[in-house]
């Protein structure tokens, strides 16, 4: 789950996030950012580290449909989101092979 989250704070700056513009705060906006830092999180670990991507699916998919805050998109909108920037069809799957039987603790195939 480390690597995860440090591809993704390292995803906000390299897309020049910010928090607040003009001094306000659009809670939609923030939702969109942390998605986005999520999608690029999942394509710079891609198929390299592969386990990562699973750690990350599996900790947002236990939070359901919770948000941890206002500022943060639900586990399941976060699941979603990283399983479609690695290339995943579901958990366990990739959009070229369908195990029969995968799961979210098998995480994403992205071989």
């Amino acid at each position: 789950m480390a690597a995860f989250i440090l591809a993704h704070e390292e995803a906000h700056i390299q897309l020049k996030h910010v928090r607040m513009i003009g001094g306000v705060t659009d809670n939609a906006r923030l939702r969109r950012l942390e998605l986005e830092a999520d999608c690029a999180a999942a394509r710079a670990l891609g198929a390299a580290q592969p386990e990562a991507i699973r750690a990350a699916v599996r900790f947002f998919g236990s939070l359901g449909a919770v948000r941890i805050d206002e500022f943060h998109p639900s586990g399941t909108e976060r699941v979603s989101r990283i399983l479609g920037c690695a290339g995943t069809t579901g958990p366990g799957e990739t959009q070229r092979s369908r195990p029969a039987h995968a799961g979210v603790d098998q995480g994403p195939d992205l071989s």
